[in-house]
């Protein structure tokens, strides 16, 4: 009787353990990018898709209007996923009940259109946001997928020279 409810609660407290995760974001320069203030104002035509505006929203690239007389717009793609990172991992941390750092690092293609009086610009940028599993990340800040994805937008765009 005793190992019929063992089973579970020892189940329960691996899940537990190795449910604690956070993202972060590479290249590691991305992480210390400076932020600076966006001088463009935009307004996003298709802000229906929240995940893509969200993660748009955090990037702090241009000022967000809702303003649909804003001269330059914004058009949002779905997010596309590059590269996802097997699971396997996963079982090396149930084992160690979480005290085992696992990653799995992920590549998405953001990709927006800049529409203004004089041309559309279209803009494809790859990101990376590795998703760690590890018991001390319950004390971490970056649990927001959002957010961080925003950063590394950021980053990316700095890098491909597109910030002003």
């Amino acid at each position: 009787m005793k190992r019929i409810l063992l089973n579970p609660i020892l189940v329960l407290i691996v899940t537990s353990l190795t449910s604690c995760h956070s993202y972060r974001i590479f290249p590691k320069e991305y992480r210390k990018t400076p932020l600076k203030q966006p001088t463009t104002t935009v307004y996003v035509i298709n802000a229906e898709l929240s995940k893509e505006f969200n993660i748009f929203k955090y990037s702090n690239i241009y000022n967000i209007s809702n303003d649909s007389t804003t001269l330059t717009k914004i058009k949002l793609y779905p997010l596309d996923t590059v590269r996802r990172a097997c699971g396997q991992g996963f079982v090396l941390s149930v084992f160690t009940l979480g005290q085992f750092p696992v990653g799995y690092p992920d590549v998405y293609s953001f990709q927006y259109a800049e529409i203004s009086p004089q041309a559309t610009t279209i803009k494809k940028l790859t990101i990376e946001i590795m998703q760690r599993l590890w018991f001390w990340d319950i004390f971490s800040k970056h649990k927001n997928f959002a957010k961080e994805a925003g950063r590394a937008l950021y980053g990316a765009n700095c890098n491909a020279g597109i910030v002003k």
